[in-house]
């Protein structure tokens, strides 16, 4: 009589062990990690089953090992559970298929729009935001332009600002919906004094917080007093730049909120002399 050919996995009864035919090996999924090949292992592997890699130079077999033999009654328990379970492995195989990584969704194309209260840190009192919001026209902002950037995170920047030398390190960027280029940036660092006797040139304005503070245009100055633990200087230096050329109280109430919230964090607030609220413009 013919033999009838295999057309699939065959138990090899002598070596007490599973491998799949040469027509199967074609089919059956090598070594990876895919979903669905670790749970065939892990399903083997519950049925008792013990891997042993077999290496050629051209590929690893692997060959999952049940133990017994044809008679043994517990060969023959392990054949009954794969028929019981083999439908649920199948169920399962699908499953993992259609969770697979294709069905993500796709990353954002543009970092998020924040509101004016969210803005560096969250930072900007609510004076502040709504300045922030009459100096630019819009609601919303970014603080950068790669959409897989962190947020602005003030504890990390107080951190680098007590290691920092002299010179300014950036706090944060602001940016307008539809540009790519930033319309603000805060930028702090430590010196040994505040100027003293400073008289604003035309075009200048002087306002009454901290030590010092003025604006000259687009860029927005106050010093202010800060003894914090280790600090290469005992004044600060805080530094506002922006594309407004001039809005001069818009701009102090802004990086005044900044600066007390930097001023509370390294524990310098009391002793800073940064006013709450809007400042108050003394001269310009």
């Amino acid at each position: 009589m013919r033999r009838a050919r295999a057309r699939g996995p065959i138990w090899n009864c002598a070596r007490s062990s599973w491998r799949p035919s040469a027509r199967a090996r074609t089919r059956w999924p090598t070594r990876s990690t895919t979903r669905a090949h670790r749970t065939t292992i892990r399903f083997l592997s519950a049925l008792g089953a013990h891997e042993t890699a077999h290496a050629t130079p051209s590929r690893t077999q692997h060959v999952f090992t049940l133990g017994g033999t044809v008679g043994n009654p517990a060969f023959r328990s392990v054949r009954a559970k794969i028929a019981l379970a083999l439908p649920c492995l199948v169920l399962v195989m699908l499953t993992a298929a259609s969770c697979s990584p294709s069905d993500e969704q796709p990353a954002p194309s543009e970092a998020p729009l924040i509101s004016a209260e969210r803005v560096c840190g969250g930072t900007l009192n609510e004076p502040a935001a709504s300045d922030l919001r009459t100096l630019t026209g819009t609601q919303r902002f970014r603080e950068s332009t790669v959409p897989s950037a962190t947020p602005v995170d003030l504890e990390d920047f107080l951190t680098t600002l007590r290691a920092s030398d002299f010179g300014h390190d950036n706090f944060c960027r602001i940016y307008l919906p539809q540009e790519k280029l930033d319309f603000a940036t805060t930028a702090f660092g430590w010196t040994e004094e505040a100027p003293a006797d400073f008289t604003p040139e035309p075009g200048h304005m002087l306002f009454e917080t901290g030590a010092s503070a003025f604006t000259d245009g687009n860029t927005t100055s106050i010093y202010f007093p800060c003894r914090a633990e280790g600090a290469s200087g005992s004044v600060i230096s805080a530094r506002l730049y922006d594309s407004s050329q001039g809005a001069g109280p818009l701009q102090i109430s802004i990086l005044n909120s900044v600066s007390r919230a930097v001023a509370d964090g390294l524990g310098c607030l009391e002793e800073s002399g940064l006013v709450e609220g809007r400042p108050e413009r003394l001269t310009g």
